[in-house]
């Protein structure tokens, strides 16, 4: 096919492990720490295990695109001569946009002048991103050029919806995003957050909710609020060590909206600031409320 681009994205993107491979999908690396060990794509662990070490004490850290990792890709295959798609994480919460789409597209158009290189900042992670992945897949297999793939991207990403609860207020308040305080406060009497990422690709508190229960209710009704079914092939989920949860919230998805649900492990990048315990619902619809 003439118009075959190759398509790269990050750590930050949540699909099964199985989508990179059989869709010949490269994977730039974002180091993640813990416990005073570095992590990256080649070399990280199983997600519970990252889970559980966070529940033991563990305190996380992240780091933006190895851009050295990411020019390697970029490389691979414009010296093939392939036009390459490049779909990050949300520049919203991370300087990796600006990092690749500057310094390393800069240098692969002065080396590759002909080709084709598109670099979309998604506002989105996780299992979003995964879904936006899964839709260029789709139109390159159709035939779409990159210039159109990345053209509708562009002007759908808006439509890719993220709402998820948050299960441990303790690594929230490590972090420094809630005080002592509020985690105590929070914990005794089972309030949990409920985000989405919002038009500028940032975390937004939809509301605190008080009971597991009322907050799967309430991330139903805003996925029925905003979902439009026909516009999606499948709604993902994600979890952070809390497979039961999600499989709970799956079988609610299914019932009421009639389409399968695809659940990944939510990815380490994402995981370190969310913590445990933490369950997400990803899908196209309505444009994000914020």
């Amino acid at each position: 096919m003439d118009n075959k681009f190759a398509i790269i994205t990050d750590m930050a993107c949540d699909m099964p492990e199985s989508f990179f491979k059989e869709n010949d999908i490269d994977v730039a690396s974002m180091p993640f720490r813990i416990n005073g060990k570095e992590y990256g794509r080649d070399t990280a662990m199983p997600h519970d295990e990252f889970y559980d070490l966070i529940r033991a004490g563990g305190v996380p850290t992240t780091s933006q695109t190895d851009m050295a990792d990411a020019a390697e890709l970029f490389e691979k295959h414009l010296s093939k001569g392939e036009d390459v798609l490049y779909i990050s994480f949300s520049g919203g919460v991370s300087g990796s946009f600006n990092n690749v789409s500057n310094i390393v597209r800069g240098e692969m158009k002065e080396k590759y002048p002909d080709r084709k290189i598109i670099v979309i900042d998604t506002l989105s992670g996780a299992a979003g991103q995964g879904l936006m992945t899964y839709y260029m897949v789709k139109m390159r297999s159709e035939g779409k050029s990159v210039e159109e793939a990345a053209e509708w991207l562009e002007n759908n990403k808006l439509n890719f919806n993220h709402f998820y609860l948050i299960g441990d207020l303790e690594l929230l308040k490590k972090g420094g995003r809630i005080s002592k305080t509020q985690a105590i406060l929070g914990t005794l009497i089972g309030i949990r957050p409920l985000l989405m990422l919002d038009s500028k690709g940032k975390n937004h508190v939809v509301s605190k909710i008080r009971g597991k229960k009322k907050a799967v209710s309430a991330l139903l009704e805003l996925t029925e609020k905003y979902c439009i079914p026909e516009n999606n092939d499948f709604i993902m989920t994600t979890h952070s060590g809390c497979l039961k949860d999600a499989e709970e919230l799956n079988a609610a998805l299914k019932a009421k909206f009639n389409k399968d649900v695809i659940t990944v492990p939510l990815t380490y990048l994402v995981g370190s600031h969310c913590g445990p315990d933490t369950i997400g619902v990803f899908f196209v619809g309505h444009k994000r409320m914020a």
